[in-house]
């Protein structure tokens, strides 16, 4: 049976209409796939970022805590040693234990929005050490950041601050929560990564308010 230049021409087109469907539903379905998977490694990275923080300034003391706007950082000293654990030290004059602090730390956000860990040991672990900002320290964000020194924690961050919040000032509780003053002093952490603008991205905020133990 022959087929005439009308049939096959209308068979191409539906052919290629087809062909076309199929090609954008690939395309679409790969495109969700990439964004699901960048969104997901961000919360990862994010939520590990927020537990290391939860966890290193309940262990610090405000004293030993310095934020570096300038560089979008915090540093601290750190009771952890390289094995993450923590030495305490009886004193004998007060019968209290006491922290040894081990190294100075210091979470940094860098231009390429890549977040990173730096680490510098105290040479002679110590109950007083110098607070991160001390020039004897050099523990800021912004050495680790010129040194080009860390250890990767996230990418694709579009915003990470640190602001402490002192004693007895209003703590940021969303709505309809009541006013309520902050017992001691206290951190929050921001972390975003992603583009809110972006329709065919993602965009990711954490939150999280912490309060050092050793005050």
């Amino acid at each position: 049976m022959a087929v005439s230049l009308v049939e096959a021409v209308v068979s191409s087109a539906l052919m290629l209409l087809i062909m076309t469907g199929v090609y954008q539903m690939v395309t679409k379905g790969y495109q969700f796939y990439r964004v699901n998977q960048a969104a997901t490694d961000a919360q990862r990275n994010g939520l590990a970022l927020l537990t290391k923080l939860n966890t290193v300034i309940q262990n610090a003391r405000p004293a030993y805590i310095a934020i570096d706007p300038a560089n979008k950082g915090i540093s601290y000293c750190s009771p952890f040693d390289d094995a993450g654990k923590v030495l305490f030290d009886l004193d004998a004059t007060t019968n209290v234990s006491r922290v040894v602090w081990q190294a100075y730390e210091s979470l940094y956000l860098t231009p390429d929005k890549k977040v990173f860990l730096g680490r510098k040991n105290i040479a002679v672990p110590s109950f007083s050490v110098l607070t991160p900002d001390d020039p004897g320290a050099s523990a800021m964000p912004s050495n680790f950041l010129m040194a080009g020194k860390g250890r990767f924690v996230a990418e694709n961050v579009t915003r990470f601050e640190v602001a402490n919040i002192p004693k007895g000032a209003p703590l940021p509780l969303p709505p309809p929560a009541p006013p309520t003053l902050a017992a001691n002093d206290c951190y929050t952490v921001i972390f975003e990564a992603g583009n809110q603008t972006d329709p065919g991205g993602y965009w990711l905020r954490l939150e999280c308010t912490v309060t050092p133990r050793n005050q």
